[in-house]
Formats: C-alpha cells, sequence, structure tokens
C-alpha cells in the first residue's frame, strides 16, 4: 500500500503543471442608446462588430449557458487587450432592429427590415381589361449599417427584395437586389461627404422613406419628376454653421439610375437642394417623417428648394424613363419647391416640380409593314409640371390619422408626350406602433386629359412592419 502511494506521488511530482484558462470576458447587459440616421429608410443605429481573433492565437469561448448566466460570449485573442474586444450590449429594438456595439464605440452595426404588404384594385374604364386586382408583397427591405473605426465613418447597405423592388418580368429580375451602397464621412458638420449609390437629393417626398408616409404611397406627380437612386458623390450639411435652421446637400451623378455598372458616353447628373427651417430643429428632421404623432404645441415649418441638370440623358424623364422612340438623348432642367408645416396633429405638405428638356435625336430605325427600313418617329421632350398638395391629421390619444390629396400633371408645350393626370382622394391609418406598425387604406379617383367624368377607380389597402 505504502509502494502505491510513493508511486502516485511521483507521477504528481512530475506531471507538468495545467495552463490557466483563458481570461473570460463578460459582456455588459447596459449599452449607450442607438444613434439615429436621417430617415427611415436611412436609420443609422451604432452597433456591434465583434472582431475574430488573430490568426494563430489560442482563444476560449464561454458556453453559451455561461454567457447568459454573465459569462463570456466573446473570444479572447492572447495576442490582443481583452478591453478592446468587449462587446456592450446586443439589443433588440421595434423599428430599429438588431443593434450591436463596440464597446470603444468605435465600431456599431443594426440589421433591420421591414415589410409591406399590400391589396391594390384599379377600375378604369376604356382600359383593357377595366377591372385589375392584386395581393402582392410591395416592399421587402433588409438593411446593414452602422459605423467602422470612428463614429464618422458610417456605411448602409440595403437590399430590396420583393418581385415589386426587383421588377420581376418574363425573363427574371430586371434589377439587382442592391437598393443602397452607401459609405459617409461626417468628419465636418458643414461638410459631409457620401459616395455610392442612393437616393438623389431632389424632391422631398421622393426623399421621405416609403414607410414614413400618411397614404399608402407617393402622388403621381412624384411618380413623373422624381430623380430615384443613382450613383454619385455628394457633400451635405443637416445644420449649416450651427444655426439650427438651415441645411444642404449637392452631388454629382452618374445619371444611369440604379443598378449601372457599365461605361457610358452619355452626360452626368448635378443636383443641388438647400432647406430651409424658420424655427429651427433641423438636425431631428422631423419633416423627412409625414404626419404630427408628436403633437407638438410650437408650428415646425420647414421650406425647400431645388434645381437638377442632367446632361444627354437616356430616358425620357431623366433617371427614370423609357428610351426615346429615336434612340437619341435629352438635355434636362428640372426645377422643385416644397414646404411641410405641422401644428398640434396637424400637417400639411405641398409640392411643385417643372421640368424642361431639350432633345438630341438619335438615329434609330424601324421596319414598316412593307418590309422597309426608315427612320425611327422623333420624340418631343417630356417638358411639364406637376404637384400635389397633402394635409393630415393624428387624432390625439388614439393611434388613428386621416389624410387627403390632391395631385395634378400639365403639358407645358403643345408637343410633349406627357400624358395630363389628376388624382383626388384619401384614407385612414391605424397606427399601431407609429410608422414601425402601421394598417393603411386609402381610394382615389385619377383622371386622365381633364376629363373628370371619365376618371377611374383605385383603392390600396397595406400593412408595414418594420423590424
Amino acid at each position: 500500500m505504502q509502494s502505491a502511494l510513493s508511486l502516485l506521488l511521483v507521477i504528481v511530482c512530475l506531471a507538468p503543471p495545467s495552463p490557466e484558462p483563458a481570461p473570460i470576458v463578460p459582456v455588459d447587459l447596459v449599452a449607450p442608446p442607438a444613434v439615429v440616421g436621417e430617415d427611415e429608410d436611412d436609420a443609422v443605429d451604432t452597433a456591434p462588430v465583434v472582431e475574430p481573433p488573430p490568426v494563430g492565437g489560442s482563444t476560449e469561448i464561454a458556453p453559451v449557458g455561461d454567457a447568459l448566466a454573465g459569462g463570456s460570449a466573446v473570444a479572447v485573442s492572447e495576442a490582443a487587450p481583452a478591453d478592446d474586444l468587449e462587446v456592450s450590449r446586443i439589443r433588440f429594438t421595434p423599428g430599429t432592429g438588431l443593434v450591436a456595439d463596440s464597446r470603444d464605440g468605435k465600431f456599431s452595426m443594426a440589421i433591420r427590415s421591414r415589410l409591406q404588404l399590400r391589396y391594390e384594385a384599379t377600375d378604369e374604364p376604356g382600359a383593357d381589361p377595366e377591372f385589375e386586382h392584386v395581393f402582392m408583397v410591395r416592399r421587402a427591405r433588409v438593411q446593414i449599417a452602422g459605423h467602422v473605426f470612428s463614429q464618422h465613418n458610417k456605411y448602409k447597405l440595403q437590399m430590396a427584395l420583393s418581385p415589386s423592388d426587383m421588377n420581376f418580368g418574363p425573363n427574371g429580375a430586371q434589377r439587382s437586389p442592391v437598393l443602397d451602397a452607401i459609405l459617409t464621412f461626417d468628419y465636418l458638420r458643414d461638410f459631409t461627404v457620401t459616395v455610392g449609390q442612393f437616393m438623389v437629393p431632389f424632391s422631398r417626398q421622393r426623399i421621405v422613406s416609403s414607410g414614413d408616409f400618411e397614404l399608402v404611397d407617393r402622388s403621381i406627380a412624384q411618380a413623373e419628376f422624381q430623380l430615384d437612386r443613382d450613383i454619385g458623390v455628394q457633400i451635405s450639411s443637416n445644420d449649416v454653421a450651427g444655426l439650427g435652421r438651415l441645411r444642404y446637400l449637392a452631388g454629382v451623378f452618374m445619371g444611369e439610375g440604379r443598378d449601372a455598372f457599365s461605361g457610358h458616353d452619355s452626360g452626368l447628373l448635378y443636383v443641388a437642394r438647400v432647406e430651409v427651417l424658420p424655427f429651427g430643429d433641423s438636425e431631428s428632421r422631423w419633416d423627412y417623417e409625414e404626419g404630427d404623432q408628436a403633437h407638438v404645441r410650437l408650428p415646425r415649418l420647414s421650406l425647400g428648394g431645388a434645381y437638377a441638370y442632367q446632361d444627354r440623358a437616356v430616358n425620357n424623364q431623366g433617371v427614370m424613363g423609357s428610351r426615346p422612340t429615336d434612340g437619341g438623348t435629352t438635355n434636362f432642367h428640372v426645377v422643385t419647391a416644397d414646404a411641410v408645416l405641422q401644428v398640434r396633429g396637424a400637417s400639411l405638405t405641398g409640392e411643385f416640380a417643372w421640368r424642361r428638356g431639350q432633345r438630341n435625336f438619335g438615329t434609330a430605325t424601324v421596319t414598316d409593314e412593307m418590309g422597309n427600313e426608315a427612320p425611327a418617329p422623333r420624340e418631343a421632350a417630356h417638358d411639364g409640371l406637376g404637384w400635389f398638395v397633402q394635409a393630415g391629421y393624428v387624432v390625439p390619444r388614439v393611434p388613428l390619422g386621416v389624410a387627403g390629396r390632391y395631385s395634378q400633371l400639365r403639358r407645358t408645350t403643345t408637343a410633349s408626350p406627357l400624358t395630363q393626370r389628376d388624382e383626388l382622394g384619401g384614407g385612414p391609418s391605424w397606427y399601431l406602433f407609429g410608422h414601425d406598425v402601421k394598417l393603411q387604406a386609402d381610394y382615389f379617383w385619377i383622371w386622365s386629359e381633364r376629363n373628370f367624368r371619365a376618371g377611374g377607380h383605385a383603392v390600396r389597402v397595406q400593412i408595414s412592419a418594420g423590424f
């Protein structure tokens, strides 16, 4: 017995010491609030990025059960200081998404989604068919946004995944799912630089997120005069000189619109926009969310204006539209002005747009009935103007809002092929959780060429959820 004990003691003494376990970094469940971006589509919440350990460094990861009990959920490398890898809480906020931040504040990531399901029915005399209806996924968006290495280096990637977003047709998707791909550098208050594919800073209602409307969708004037998204460079300021009353945006874009990736010989798109807020509060960007859900006691007013020049646009509406029949290009001048007023639950919005173009006719040809090739008909520039006025009210202490809108399109030259149209209608919104979760419906009477009696019906019902 004594021999056995002696042998065991010798083995224990000769065995190498066990290595000390790697330090465990606790996950703090308290973190500073997220930093929200300019509008719902552009919400940029600070969020955490967990850096992977260097290759070759030993790591130890605490089990999930230990992490939930206050242990580590982060791999810690012996080659890097533990403080650099500490992470504040990972949290979910309705309307903002899943948010995480690094403890040192240098990294952030927010993941959010937005969904819109819509039923739409139209009844238009003379159309073929006169009655149509559809139940569709109108929008399905996934967004990743935050900052890297500094809170001044922001990024955003937004994917559009619905059939409507990707313009599905008989030959499949006609558009890439990449909706926004943005890098923003805001080291200087009055000189923020943005580069990538994003919304052209032209008309207000087009810049407002589709999740922040009082009615189901934008006006017919916006459909005609919008400049949508493009790839380019922009400089801007949300608070010029720190006055709280002035913003500006100016940019140069390729003019090809969303998804452009190949070379072209057409010109560029130049845009400049200015916004004045006489009563202040420019940084909150309240004027890019329709409806006064805050029931502010003092009036809030925002006035905006923009000018755009597009050199040799390939489409008949500039960035939007289709190729002219003759295959040429158009030099466009476009001007817009808008105003937003909110007070005590009531809101009033108006916008005006004007466009004039100079055609550079092309040399496209067509084949006539005899099989002979002939020059294609020349298409005049889509010169015209459009405007809308919209009023709404959010009932106090009840999540209910009502809104109405009148919009108009008119030709400004006799040769312009622009279709003259009018729309008049409105509807209610049930705000279950503000604009994040809401049920909306609207009805519009739409007529063409100033013939009110020959108009048609349009009904839309939509539920939206952002999470």
